[in-house]
Parts: C-alpha cells; structure tokens; sequence
C-alpha cells in the first residue's frame, strides 16, 4: 500500500500537533509547581529534617557618629527630617484646621454683632419710650401750670384800683390773694 503524500503529511501535522499540546501541558505552571514540591519534599526527606534551618540574623550595633546636624538634633536648634510628601499632608491639615478656626471665629464675630445690634435696638427702643414718657410728663405739668393760671380769682375792681393809684391804699390795707383749696392741690402737685 502506497500511501499518497497529502496523507503523510497529514499524519506529520497530526504528529506535530499532539506533540506541541503535550509540549504545552507539560509547560503549565500547575505541573512545574507540583513538580517543584515533589522535588523539594524528595531533598528534605534524603536529608532526614523536616525543617529547615533558618539563619539567625547577627545583631549589629548601630553606631552613631558626632556630627553638627546630630548635636543639633539632640540640642533642638533643628527639627527631625521630615519627607516632602508628609511635610505636604501636615501642611494642608494646618491649612484646614486654620480654615475651620477662621469660620469658627467668623461665626463667633457675626454672633457677637448680631447681638450687639439687639442690644442697641433694644436701647433705642428704650431711650424712645422714656422720650415719650418725659414728653407726655411736661405737657401734663404745662396743662396742670395752665390751670392753675386760669383759675386764679380775678381781683376786685377796688383792689386793682388801690394798687394801680399813686395815692392808693389810704387805708393801709395789706392784699392778699385769696387762697383755695384748688389752688393749694395744685401748688402741691407741682412741688
């Protein structure tokens, strides 16, 4: 059986097919891993451990050099380095916190206006109602003067005659002007 060629080269690209899958699989990375563990399990049980020694680091001493920005340091004329990036986050906290103080105080202020102007309101409201009160007491005092005035008795013709005579009062007659008891309530309302 002579085979043609076409199917030989089908069964070649069949071949290589399967080959290169099989390539693959063997590349997954499931594989390599549990081919790794298996290898390392075999190692650890050839060497009779089953831990691994861990290698303890060496303490190292820190030793700190006398420099100027060290005495600096410790005497406080500078402060600590600081990186940017926090120098930029603690600058902007400030920047808010002073924000938040500013509005704090820009309500206490206006608070503290308001009130004022309350008050003054209230001392105006004031001042206008004693005005008021001392107005309507000083009419009533120049009604109460009025009527006083007005009910005084008028004297006789014979007491104005012996008063506005040169030769008047030939009698020596002493003028008094008569007394009422309206007239005393009413000197004694305004005294």
């Amino acid at each position: 059986m002579i085979s043609s060629p076409k199917r030989n080269v089908e069964n070649i690209r069949q071949k290589n097919l399967e080959d290169n899958q099989l390539f693959l699989q063997r590349l997954l990375m499931k594989n390599i891993r549990n081919d790794f563990l298996n290898s390392a399990r075999s190692i650890l049980r050839k060497d009779g451990s089953s831990h691994v020694k861990k290698k303890l680091p060496l303490q190292q001493e820190i030793v700190e050099y006398a420099t100027r920005y060290r005495e600096k340091l410790k005497c406080g004329k500078i402060g600590p380095f600081v990186p940017e990036w926090q120098r930029h986050i603690e600058a902007q906290k400030k920047a808010a916190e002073k924000k938040l103080l500013e509005k704090e105080r820009m309500k206490l202020e206006n608070e503290r206006k308001r009130q004022e102007k309350e008050i003054k309101k209230q001392e105006i409201l004031f001042e206008k109602e004693l005005r008021k009160v001392e107005r309507i007491l000083e009419i009533e005092e120049k009604q109460k003067i009025r009527r006083a005035k007005r009910l005084r008795h008028k004297p006789s013709k014979w007491t104005v005659f012996y008063k506005n005579n040169i030769n008047g009062n030939p009698y020596q007659r002493t003028f008094k002007p008569r007394h009422t008891k309206l007239d005393e309530r009413i000197q004694q309302n305004l005294f």
